[in-house]
C-alpha cells in the first residue's frame, strides 16, 4: 500500500515539473488533460480536469468535457496522473552544501558552491518546489544562480534571494573564518546601523529581491588575523 501512494506521489510530481519548470511550457500555448488536479482553494480533488497553459501560466481549468483544447495547442496527457500547484519552500540555501559545514567548508569557492547549487536546484523542483526562498549565500552566488534559471540555462525552481546575509558582529552570519576565495567578505555589518544602510544599497544594486538580517548572537569569536 505504502509503495503505491509513494508511486502515485512521484507521477503527481512528474506532472507538476511539466507544469511549472522554467521555460518548459513558455512562449506557447498548452493543453494538459489529468487526471485529477488538487483544488487547494476549495479543498477537494478535481477528476478528469483541463488546463490550459499560456506563456507559462495557467489561463484556464475546467472539466475536461467542457474546456476543449484551443488550435494548435501543444498537448500533453496526464489523463492517468494527479496534477498539484508547486510546493514553496520559504527557507533554502541551494548553494550550501549540508556535508561541507563548519571548518571543512574553508578550501572550497564561492564558485564551487555555486556550481553546487546548479544541482541541488533541479533537486528542489523534482522534489515539487516550484518557488523557494534563499536567505543568505556568499559572493551572491544565488543572484547568479536565480537568473541563470530564469534565462532557461538551468532547471530549477523561481528563486527569491537575499545574496549574503547582514549581521551584527557575533551573530550567525558573520564569518571569521576566511577562505581562499573572500568568503569572509559576506560579513555584512558590525556596528550601528550605517554599515547595514551601505550596504542594502549596494547589494540592491545586484537584484536582490530578499535581505536577511541576523541580529541575534549564538557565539562570538576572535576574529582572524
Amino acid at each position: 500500500m505504502n509503495q503505491n501512494i509513494l508511486a502515485q506521489g512521484r507521477r503527481a510530481l512528474l506532472a507538476l515539473i511539466l507544469l511549472t519548470a522554467a521555460g518548459t511550457l513558455r512562449a506557447e500555448v498548452t493543453y494538459i488533460h489529468a487526471g485529477a488536479v488538487v483544488d487547494v482553494i476549495e479543498a477537494r480533488v478535481r477528476t478528469d480536469q483541463a488546463l490550459i497553459v499560456e506563456d507559462g501560466r495557467i489561463s484556464a481549468m475546467g472539466d475536461a468535457a467542457g474546456l476543449p483544447a484551443p488550435p494548435d495547442a501543444r498537448r500533453i496527457d496526464l489523463s492517468d496522473q494527479t496534477v498539484l500547484p508547486g510546493l514553496i519552500d520559504a527557507h533554502v540555501h541551494l548553494t550550501a552544501d549540508a556535508h561541507m559545514h563548519g571548518y571543512r567548508a574553508v578550501a572550497r569557492s564561492t564558485i564551487r558552491d555555486t556550481l553546487y547549487g546548479v544541482r541541488a536546484a533541479r533537486d528542489t523542483i523534482e522534489a515539487g518546489f516550484t518557488t523557494v526562498r534563499n536567505l543568505g549565500a556568499a559572493g551572491y552566488g544565488d543572484v547568479d544562480l536565480r537568473d541563470a534559471i530564469d534565462a532557461g540555462e538551468f532547471v530549477g525552481p523561481r528563486m527569491v534571494v537575499s545574496g549574503p546575509s547582514l549581521g551584527i558582529q557575533g551573530a550567525t552570519a558573520t564569518t571569521t573564518c576566511c577562505r581562499r576565495s573572500t568568503r569572509c567578505a559576506q560579513t555584512a555589518l558590525r556596528t550601528g546601523p550605517g554599515p547595514c544602510g551601505e550596504r542594502c544599497v549596494r547589494t540592491t544594486s545586484i537584484a536582490r529581491t530578499w535581505i536577511r538580517s541576523n541580529t541575534h548572537r549564538f557565539w562570538t569569536t576572535k576574529p582572524s588575523p
